[in-house]
């Protein structure tokens, strides 16, 4: 049960780091 928890935090923590990522690059593309 917890290392299903664990992967399930890990997946969503990654989701979200590649989405800021994502955001980040496109922002500084637009601003450059």
């Amino acid at each position: 049960m917890g290392v299903s928890i664990w992967k399930f935090v890990l997946s969503v923590v990654g989701e979200i780091a590649i989405g800021a990522g994502v955001t980040l690059a496109v922002k500084s593309r637009k601003s450059a």
